[in-house]
């Protein structure tokens, strides 16, 4: 079932950029998922391992293993990677990842950036 707050599960079958697209749909109120833990879903479902991923993409099997276990980030070589292997092109990993580091910060800073004064404008 396609559901706003299962992008993982939107990403099955259906492609990681249906899943983007779910993301995109509103303010989420937990946090977005990792795009690592997308894309380990679509190698779930293609039944395609770590290691032969690792290979098609020129990574390392370990440092692949890293990402799609959540510990580590997508950079943006990765996201070039994952674009081209993946067949959907890097921007989408690179948004996913912006998504999931931006909310957590914000999460993270919120005491501290209610302290912060906006600019105030200049009058001309």
């Amino acid at each position: 079932m396609l559901t706003l707050n299962n992008p993982t599960e939107a990403a099955r079958g259906m492609g990681a950029e249906i899943a983007m697209a779910v993301l995109s749909a509103g303010k989420l109120k937990r946090p977005p998922t990792h795009p690592g833990a997308v894309a380990a879903d679509i190698l779930d479902e293609q039944r395609t391992s770590g290691r032969k991923a690792a290979a098609a993409m020129g990574l390392s099997v370990n440092g692949l293993a890293q990402v799609l276990a959540c510990k580590t980030p997508v950079t943006a070589e990765t996201a070039v990677r994952f674009g081209a292997y993946f067949g959907n092109g890097p921007d989408l990993w690179l948004r996913m990842q912006a998504d999931y580091d931006l909310w957590h910060a914000a999460k993270t800073m919120k005491a501290e950036v209610a302290k912060i004064k906006p600019l105030a404008a200049k009058s001309a």
